[in-house]
């Protein structure tokens, strides 16, 4: 998360209007606050700390896209951030890096940009969301989409009842 506080610090040099909305706690929180205000960044960048899951879909509402960036670490190459399904349900671009796995499913939705953790390519991504809203809308819908026909627990459980429902009658077929 240090390299998104750098890659705001760009944004802001670059006077866009953007504001940040970071929902940590915890040690990281507290250094990225020290970071953001060392970077003259508490104007456009907000923490709230950990936030109740209800009010998940009303802030995720008022935002344009989510980022969910991990450290490039082979112990977390195969990492999944819930944080990107939830994004991707709210009709959020899903930014990503650090992960194979999220990198799988952001290629496999087309809903959101594999990023490298650099802040400058951060920055650069960002911005190009910004500036791009029926690209961001488009991506938006089809992670939503992707999320709804492979993770949505309905749709999961409908399959597996068509498949017990095959495997029983044909259980009694024999």
């Amino acid at each position: 998360m240090k390299n998104v506080i750098l890659a705001i610090e760009q944004l802001k040099e670059r006077n866009i209007g953007i504001k940040f909305l970071i929902a940590r706690d915890g040690d990281v929180r507290e250094y990225l606050e020290k970071l953001a205000k060392e970077k003259c960044l508490t104007d456009v960048v907000i923490f709230t700390g950990l936030l109740p899951r209800d009010r998940t879909p009303e802030i995720m509402s008022e935002s344009l896209v989510g980022i969910a960036n991990l450290k490039e670490l082979e112990s977390l190459e195969y990492a999944m951030p819930t944080k990107a399904y939830e994004y991707a349900s709210c009709e959020l671009p899903v930014m990503g890096s650090g992960s194979k796995e999220l990198l799988a499913f952001i290629k496999e939705s087309k809903g959101g940009i594999f990023v490298s953790t650099n802040p400058h390519g951060i920055a650069d991504e960002i911005l190009f969301l910004f500036e791009n809203p029926k690209i961001r809308v488009k991506m938006g819908k089809r992670g939503r989409r992707f999320v709804k026909r492979h993770y949505d627990r309905k749709e999961i459980a409908k399959s597996l009842k068509s498949y017990l429902e095959v495997l029983v009658n044909g259980a009694k077929d024999n």
